[in-house]
């Protein structure tokens, strides 16, 4: 009898344990898998995969800025302020446009009302075949309506450690929650030296060459499948899409593989599927070299600086560097000439 009485004992016990376990997670709920951030939880931002879709879901919002790492310096308190509307930041990094697009329309079958989509669309993944997945390992039971799955969120000893934890902790000592404007954003040192100790040229440079057809048609595909269907089924919502500006040494190793017809190629057909839709406005900032040009505006070959971020957003409010349909092909000629014609080797002697 002593020991099925310590037996029920114990196996009471350890329900109540897992319990208590799962109710401290359900409740403070880190990731916002189940509710809203809760008043007088101090919360950190962190961790995009776990915790974007549960903003998408539970948060109050009519707008979103979303993209890759190229997004991640967004203030959305910038763009509130520039363009009259509450918007979240729902950045990806190193994310294909599957990605980013499945994201979209996930947040539009939880929220009605979104008047606003800030979208970066990476120029390196625009000749990318439609179903580019950089990650493969996902928190899936975090991405869909199936209760059973949460066990592997409510009983996860990593998310009572990093995100239960680690928010009470910052509750109890007063730190503030993270906002918007500090979500994934960082800052490091720019300038010629930092991009190009990031980046290392070759002795020369192969013929230019532009798209092949199976690139075409990837492109198409690309976008017709990731972007394209987000728009259409969404009229009333205005997408404010970009081609992330990349520096001078993206453009310098593009002229070492030949490639820059082919990249500025694969942006003109995709701005022409993108320019058909009334609630577009497409914008490209390649045709300003005081940016391009500047490494001090650049970490590294690719990523800008927050500055770059700011003027973004002043820039589209303003509706400059915008493409049209009938400045697109004047604005491609532009782009070829300048970056055909720029002696990189020189630029990279001075």
């Amino acid at each position: 009898m002593k020991e099925k009485k310590w037996f029920i004992r114990t196996i009471l016990w350890l329900l109540l344990c897992m319990a208590v376990f799962a109710g401290v997670t359900v409740v403070v709920d880190p990731y916002f898998h189940f509710h809203a951030p809760l008043a007088g939880i101090s919360y950190r931002l962190y961790e995009e995969r776990y915790i974007n879709d549960g903003i998408s879901r539970h948060f109050d919002y009519d707008a979103i800025i979303t993209g890759t790492s190229m997004t991640q310096n967004f203030k959305t308190s910038e763009f509130n302020e520039l363009f009259d509307c509450n918007a979240v930041k729902l950045p990806y990094s190193g994310a294909g446009y599957r990605e980013i697009s499945e994201s979209l329309q996930r947040a539009f079958r939880h929220h009605d009302g979104i008047k606003a989509v800030l979208w970066g669309l990476d120029g390196t993944n625009l000749i990318q075949r439609p179903d580019f997945q950089n990650y493969e390992e996902y928190p899936s039971y975090l991405y869909d309506d199936n209760p059973f799955n949460d066990v592997s969120y409510v009983w996860n000893k990593e998310i009572m450690y990093h995100g239960v934890m680690n928010n009470l902790a910052m509750t109890l000592q007063g730190t503030a929650p993270t906002t918007f404007d500090e979500y994934s954003a960082w800052e490091r040192t720019t300038g010629r030296e930092a991009v190009e100790s990031s980046y290392a040229r070759r002795d020369s440079a192969a013929p230019d060459s532009g798209l092949t057809e199976e690139e075409k048609r990837v492109v198409e595909e690309n976008v017709r499948q990731n972007v394209c269907p987000v728009i259409e089924q969404h009229p009333d919502t205005r997408f404010y899409l970009f081609f992330t500006p990349y520096s001078v040494c993206y453009w310098d190793m593009c002229y070492q593989n030949g490639r820059i017809s082919a990249q500025i190629e694969a942006e003109k057909l995709a701005a022409d599927l993108l320019l058909q839709y009334d609630n577009v406005e497409l914008y490209c900032f390649y045709d300003d070299p005081d940016l391009i040009f500047d490494l001090d505006n650049y970490k590294d070959f690719l990523h800008y600086s927050a500055k770059v971020n700011s003027w973004i957003l002043q820039w589209i409010q303003q509706g400059d560097h915008r493409l049209t349909k009938e400045n697109c092909e004047e604005h491609t000629e532009k782009e070829k000439e300048l970056y055909l014609t720029e002696e990189y080797d020189a630029f990279f002697e001075e």
